[in-house]
């Protein structure tokens, strides 16, 4: 038979023609073809393919014995037309940029087309490529290079230098640049075995002692390690530990300060080298290069920081062989990639094998990938470009199509060019699941402006970013404070502009992340005030504390402010009594207000030295040291967990607690009638517990709070035991009554009850430095011995040696003439004894 085009009948030449059973013929250039042998008297089918032209299947065909049959086949043919030949783009720094492009068929067939986006060059390694190799040993002269890392274009290199420790410097070609003495003489011997990099420092150690020193070789701490030598180092930025280990030692995670927080099981591995990745698509961020005798020289395990389990991922076999030494994991060495550095022994020839571990293609990405295109369609594109995943730099890549038109094949190149203004920053803002308060102190680039004479960005523009799809939304609701709102659900915003002097509440979905580049606002900027409530901006990029007695975040309208809250409903409240359960105010957050007089400015002071008092912060949101937090709900260390904010609440100060000797920690919880928990506070030193109130949210038909005018109640709990709280005196509001805004304060008193067995609580603080209480409870009166033993069994000291009424009791002991020590308390009462240790530290 023949092929030919359908719409010319011109032959084609070098098609491929297929029967069922496997036979095959080629077209000449007459189009002509021909199958000679076929199986006779059954069923086959026959299909004709050649790229540029749709295949054509003829089927249920049948030749006779002796016979012959001819099909001729004329073949549909697609046409790929782009409407770019390019795609350019410049941007700021952490900008986004979409490109719309089109692909277009012009043809009489189907276009079947899939794209895949390639960065240029080495950067398209596949993983655990080797992707080069560096001869240091050979280029410093050194015959023990032990430890190296990767940072801003220079190679930092540990070598013994025949005892004299040196760290060298080569630049990205492998030239030597500068050397000069570990510090710390290296801890001796042959000096540092593997270096760690935590953004500022370099952590090295060869002995008992680790020492962090600046890329300029300025020693900067120095401390004991868990393990002499100290051999391997990796800097875990998650979880902010430098993880520690000798060859044959378990894992230690130490913070800067050199307290250990972690340990890990080594799993018997023999460890050479530590390295730690924060992106490892499986969880597993810390690799470690170690070797087996009976299985290979070098390999990489890697450990799951969380649960201690491990992977092998990967022998390595390079060329010229050699020992592992130290490692290191970096996107440094080329921008498009990261890399695992590992440092091979091999004598003289001491080298760096550098390994592939992933390509990073995200910062360019096409929308969709693969499909198909009808005769006299197209297919609309996007090309997402994200300057915020790299540094400034020209950005190059490019685009393939691989399809059924004519050659198959189609590349377009992709430029990125990335700027970075000075003059600008980031703000990227967490946010929590439900309600959060939070603010700008960047004025944001002109592309979140509906027009140049606007007085503020656009709302919608500035949280499109949240935006699922056409039909779904992160955001919930979006309010001022004045009541106005965003609501993308019902597509409704009567909010005129985002005013970069005030706060807004915004409730999501679920945990999501705003990002947004500007100019920065003058910290000291005026914020102008009207009376009663105001809900502000917070504009410096440092903390502020909001404890007494400097007040520094609000020094500027002091003599006026009543009192300010945040997101989470911590406060400050000022007049004849003063008190602050709030923590330093932060970049991201805004804060609520109220003063007694109208037209009143807030300014913000200067930075001060050292805030005392830091927040608790939940880990997965302190990741990131751009990223401004927006206050998410914690759980405090005791009874009660925290309410989830319902975006209005009031404040209850409670001044005294009666009837009860409470204790730094002790907890009081708001209730609702039907057992609800509303809100949750600790006590303080001065025995005062400021608490949030949640009013109900409307916007969800859930009650998860309080009315208007709704009652409350109040409990203690203390250290296992939970008491009824009573209203003694309303020193200030309506007492135990809700209203959003509101301030009440009061004395309480503790409805006493009488436990239902004898108990001698555990003692809180333990370890305690010269005092602690100690908490017991009666179901009867009766004689009380409690006394305190020496580990020899000797009595120091008898607290309590007579009749004692039925109820809950509280004694302190005070070991202020005491040595530092184990000692054991021990109670009897009637038929009941127990024994606590205790341990004094001094």
């Amino acid at each position: 038979g023949t092929v030919s085009d359908i719409e010319t009948g011109e032959p084609i030449e070098g098609a491929t023609i297929r029967t069922l059973h496997g036979l095959v013929a080629v077209s000449n250039e007459g189009g002509i073809y021909e199958i000679e042998h076929a199986p006779a008297e059954i069923d086959f089918s026959l299909t004709a393919s050649v790229q540029g032209y749709n295949d054509s299947t003829e089927v249920d065909l049948i030749i006779e014995d002796e016979g012959e049959i001819e099909i001729n086949f004329a073949l549909l043919h697609p046409e790929f037309d782009l409407s770019v030949d390019e795609l350019q783009a410049e941007a700021d720094i952490d900008q986004r940029i979409d490109l719309d492009f089109t692909l277009a068929n012009a043809g009489n067939g189907q276009l079947v087309w899939r794209s895949e986006m390639q960065n240029i060059g080495g950067a398209n390694a596949e993983p655990w490529e080797l992707r080069g190799q560096i001869n240091v040993g050979e280029i410093i002269g050194d015959s023990r290079v032990q430890g190296g890392i990767f940072v801003d274009d220079m190679y930092y290199l540990a070598g013994s230098n025949n005892r004299d420790p040196q760290i060298y410097v080569l630049d990205i070609n492998g030239e030597i640049i500068d050397q000069y003495d570990q510090p710390g003489g290296g801890g001796g011997g042959y000096g540092y075995k593997d270096l760690a990099f935590d953004g500022e420092l370099i952590w090295g150690s060869g002995s008992s002692i680790i020492y962090g020193f600046t890329p300029d070789g300025e020693l900067v701490v120095e401390f004991e390690g868990p393990f002499n030598p100290n051999n391997n180092l990796a800097w875990d930025p998650d979880n902010e530990l430098l993880w520690v280990s000798s060859t044959t030692s378990n894992l230690m995670g130490m913070n800067r300060e050199g307290e250990m927080i972690a340990e890990l099981d080594r799993g018997g591995l023999r460890n050479y080298g530590l390295a730690y990745w924060p992106f490892d698509p499986d969880g597993y961020n810390l690799y470690v290069f170690h070797k087996d005798s009976d299985v290979a020289d070098q390999i990489i395990t890697k450990v799951n920081t969380e649960n201690n389990d491990m992977i092998q991922v990967r022998v390595l076999e390079p060329e010229g062989g050699g020992t592992p030494a130290g490692v290191f994991i970096t996107n440094q060495f080329d921008v498009f990639s990261w890399v695992l550095l590992g440092m091979t022994n091999n004598g003289v020839r001491d080298r760096i094998d550098i390994w592939q571990l992933e390509v990073r293609r995200e910062w360019a990405i096409v929308e969709p990938t693969e499909g198909v295109i009808d005769s006299e369609d197209s297919q609309e594109f996007i090309l997402h470009l994200d300057a915020s995943l790299l540094p400034p730099i020209l950005a190059e890549g490019e685009l393939h199509f691989f399809h059924n038109a004519d050659d198959g094949h189609e590349v377009i190149p992709i430029s990125l060019n990335i700027t970075d203004d000075e003059n600008n920053r980031d703000l990227d803002v967490q946010l929590a699941p439900g309600w959060n308060l939070i603010s700008l102190n960047i004025s944001p680039n002109r592309d979140m402006y509906t027009d140049f004479e606007a007085l503020g960005p656009d709302v919608i523009l500035m949280t499109e970013q949240l935006r699922i799809d056409e039909d779904n939304h992160q955001i919930v609701i979006f309010k001022d404070q004045q009541g106005r709102f965003y609501s993308p659900v019902f597509n409704f915003n009567n909010i005129p502009y985002w005013n970069l002097t005030e706060g807004y509440q915004v409730n999501v979905t679920e945990a999501a992340e705003l990002h947004w580049r500007g100019e920065p606002i003058p910290p000291g900027a005026d914020i102008p005030l009207r009376g009663d409530w105001n809900t502000v901006a917070y504009l410096p990029d440092y903390n502020l504390s909001a404890r007494f007695p400097d007040l520094r975040a609000v020094s500027s309208i002091r003599d006026n402010l009543l009192m300010a809250k945040d997101a989470l409903g911590r406060f400050l409240i000022l007049g004849e009594v003063e008190f602050s359960n709030m923590p330093p105010w932060r970049a991201g957050q805004g804060y609520m207000l109220k003063v007694d007089a109208p037209d009143l400015t807030l300014n913000y002071p200067p930075p001060e030295e050292e805030v005392a008092f830091t927040p608790p912060c939940p880990p997965l949101l302190c990741k990131g040291k751009n990223t401004m937090l927006a206050e998410s709900p914690v759980s405090q260390s005791g009874h009660w967990t925290s309410p989830t904010p319902t975006g209005e609440n009031m404040s209850l100060l409670i001044t005294n607690i009666n009837g009860f000797d409470t204790k730094f920690g002790d907890q009081i919880g708001a209730f609702k009638c039907d057992g609800l928990l509303i809100g949750s506070g600790a006590v303080n030193t001065d025995g005062m517990c400021g608490l949030a109130i949640w009013g109900d949210d409307k916007s969800t038909e859930e009650v998860d709070g309080l009315q208007t005018g709704e009652v409350f109640t109040l409990k203690l709990w203390d250290a296992g035991a939970e008491l009824e709280l009573s209203v003694e005196t309303i020193q200030q509001g309506a007492g135990l009554v809700y209203a959003t805004d509101s301030f009440t304060m009061l004395d309480v008193s503790v409805q006493t009850a009488v436990p239902g067995e004898f108990y001698l609580s555990q003692v809180y603080p333990n370890p305690f430095n010269n005092a602690t209480r100690i908490n017991y409870g009666l179901p009867e009166a009766g004689h009380v011995l409690l006394k305190v033993c020496d580990i020899s069994g000797r009595v120091v000291s008898t607290l309590i040696d007579m009749p004692v009424t039925a109820g809950h009791h509280s004694t302190k002991l005070n070991a202020g003439q005491w040595s530092s020590g184990l000692y054991l308390l021990q109670f009897e009462a009637s038929n009941y004894s127990a024994t606590r240790k205790v341990l004094l530290v001094k």
